[in-house]
């Protein structure tokens, strides 16, 4: 060990094989952009320094201490018990200087206030920020679950809602089915009958054409007859076809010195001349009734078998239709009748 170190301490310092400076190659380095040292910072005074540094921080400085003036006034005091900010007031004014404001915070008075008073304020500051978060966050979370509980809620609804939509939906298509199979069967009812009633039509309406008793085939000549129909004041204005019509032939009339006695003639005659005085003497009785103008007569039954003394109750003239011939006449009423 000894030797060892007495080798190293024989290593000869300067030696001809040492490397001569000069020789090495020069190594040039890449050219970086030099910074410019020389501002004109170094030559701007203290001043100038401040107003530049805390011009925009001043005014946020100022708005605290005149804004909490109230809580720094019982804050911040001196070392005897003297109140620090109503005697700075001037170096918080807007017109103030920020030296002014500098110097003021600087004083030994205020750096041992702040010291001794801001600390807890800072800590007091600090819990009460903690205590916000939790306050915060515990109102966050309470608010996140009512509005979890609320949707829950709303999504139930809805899924109950679409599950009654759904029922009702399927109640309402199975009763429209049913109402529709019960339609079509009666459609398919009506049309077999109306088709079974055509054909039984169709059938009689066949026998009848090719019966010979009809005279629908065998006759060319159209025949009319009155329709049942009647009109308001019943009467029956209206003709339909009579398949069934014939011209009589038995019932045709005959020559005048064939057929038509002169005796009978001159009876019938008597007859309407006998009708038309029965109906004037109706009406002279029926006048000769109505002599007071302020009484209103009513003529039932018993008064009408007072007033016509003859058999015969009511007549008109009329005309009796048969076939193609005209009898014009006059209707009477008996009280047989």
């Amino acid at each position: 060990m000894i030797q060892h170190r007495l080798q190293i301490i024989n290593i000869p310092t300067s030696d001809s094989t040492t490397i001569n400076k000069n020789q090495l190659t020069e190594s040039k380095l890449p050219d970086y952009p030099k910074a410019n040292f020389n501002s004109n910072e170094s030559s701007m005074n203290i001043i100038e320094k401040l107003e530049r540094a805390l011009s925009n921080i001043a005014p946020f400085l100022r708005d605290i201490f005149i804004e909490f003036s109230h809580i720094l006034t019982k804050t911040l005091v001196g070392s005897y018990g003297q109140e620090l900010l109503p005697n700075g007031l001037h170096a918080l004014k807007q017109t103030a200087s920020v030296v002014e404001l500098v110097m003021l915070l600087c004083s030994q008075e205020w750096q041992n206030s702040l010291q001794k008073h801001a600390g807890l304020a800072f800590i007091e500051l600090v819990n009460e920020g903690r205590l916000l978060s939790h306050a915060s966050k515990d109102h966050v979370v309470k608010v996140a679950n009512e509005a979890d509980f609320i949707l829950n809620c709303m999504r139930a609804d809805d899924i109950r809602k679409a599950s009654e939509f759904e029922q009702l939906s399927a109640q309402t298509t199975v009763e429209r089915k049913s109402e529709e199979q019960l339609c079509e069967h009666f459609i398919t009812a009506a049309r077999q009958r109306h088709q079974v009633i055509a054909l039984r039509l169709q059938e009689k309406f066949l026998m009848m054409m090719i019966n010979e008793k009809t005279v629908y085939l065998n006759s060319s000549r159209l025949f009319w007859k009155l329709d049942p129909w009647e009109g308001d004041l019943r009467r029956r204005r209206r003709l339909i076809r009579n398949p069934n019509g014939s011209i009589h032939n038995e019932a045709t009339q005959k020559s005048s010195f064939n057929g038509i006695n002169d005796d009978l003639i001159i009876s019938f005659i008597q007859e309407e001349n006998l009708l038309k005085q029965l109906k004037q003497q109706k009406i002279q009785n029926f006048n000769q009734i109505i002599t007071d103008d302020d009484e209103i007569l009513q003529v039932d039954e018993k008064d009408l078998d007072q007033d016509f003394s003859g058999p015969i109750r009511f007549s008109t003239e009329c005309s009796l239709i048969c076939g193609i011939n005209i009898i014009r006449g006059t209707l009477a009423m008996t009280h047989n009748a």
